[in-house]
């Protein structure tokens, strides 16, 4: 098992990506499982690693919703005061300019290539020309990305609200922060390990084989071809029917991760993951053959 979670995280796109540019997603991706150690296990200073993490990105921030929602003050707290410090003491001087110019921005979303959110897919059906510019998305885009955005969110509450799982419902949380923000760059998703792993380990044992096929279907769609594109891309291959199905595996790869997640969730939930049903079945088989048992006939000798 741990030989195969390496296998998957090492060989993961977005980490070599992450590699050559040189991107603080990595940093990210250590922060987010040092609040997941700390989230499984209903410790509060996990929240001091959230809100670094959302202190430096604030495609994190969903993640915080999750805390609100399970009422777990004291890591919320803990992650408000060190985001607050973060910003504060990290570079004061450009958090004015970040938060009315830099995020009002980004928050406009875009349909570049690279950006694998739904908003960049709806941004592209609007308006095809965006495929290879970085524009902000006109305004009926923007507001079907926010309406998606809040679907996900009900959708994914809604799941977990009913679990105790608390690995499975934060890989849910983290599996759906794509799918919220306008812009998710392919650097970015490598947060999305985190969520992969958690899955191959909760459902291998389990041998829950839907599960791990969305998990692997997803980890090809946001790896290996996305980087086919790339590789079209920069080699300068013209056909752009096939360059735009391409560039919305991303998003595909995103959505099926999540739904694995809801699955696995739905499934501990109420019990209904495989392992559970066999040991279900073989119960009520044992019980059938008791009641069933032939009573001892005493024989007399004549």
């Amino acid at each position: 098992m741990g030989a195969l979670l390496v296998l998957v995280a090492i060989a993961f796109e977005p980490v070599t990506g992450n590699v050559e540019e040189g991107q603080v997603n990595l940093v990210l991706l250590g922060l987010s499982g040092i609040w997941f150690w700390a989230w499984a296990r209903g410790r509060w200073w996990g929240g001091v690693a959230l809100g670094a993490a959302i202190a430096i990105k604030l495609i994190q921030g969903p993640v915080a919703l999750l805390v609100l929602w399970r009422r777990r003050w004291a890591m919320l707290a803990a992650a408000a005061a060190s985001g607050l410090i973060m910003w504060l003491v990290g570079a004061p001087q450009y958090l004015f300019e970040y938060l009315f110019r830099v995020l009002p921005a980004v928050s406009a979303g875009t349909g570049f290539f690279e950006n694998h959110s739904p908003g960049g897919t709806i941004t592209r059906l609007f308006d095809p020309n965006t495929f290879i510019a970085v524009r902000g998305s006109p305004g009926g885009a923007r507001a079907l990305t926010a309406v998606i955005a809040v679907a996900v969110l009900i959708v994914t509450f809604a799941v977990v609200r009913a679990t105790r799982d608390r690995s499975l419902e934060a890989a849910a949380v983290v599996a759906a922060t794509p799918l919220i923000a306008t812009y998710s760059w392919g650097t970015h998703l490598v947060l999305l390990l985190l969520p992969m792993l958690v899955l191959i380990a909760w459902s291998l044992p389990r041998r829950d084989w839907l599960v791990m096929a969305l998990v692997a279907t997803s980890w090809i769609l946001i790896g290996p071809v996305h980087k086919l594109l790339q590789a079209l891309l920069v080699t300068g291959y013209a056909d752009v029917a096939v360059l735009r199905i391409l560039a919305e595996a991303g998003v595909v790869g995103i959505a099926l991760l999540w739904i694995a997640t809801l699955v696995a969730v739905r499934r501990s939930a109420h019990r209904l993951d495989p392992a559970d049903q066999h040991g279900a079945e073989k119960e009520e088989h044992d019980g059938a053959r008791k009641d069933d048992a032939v009573p001892a006939v005493t024989v007399r000798a004549v």
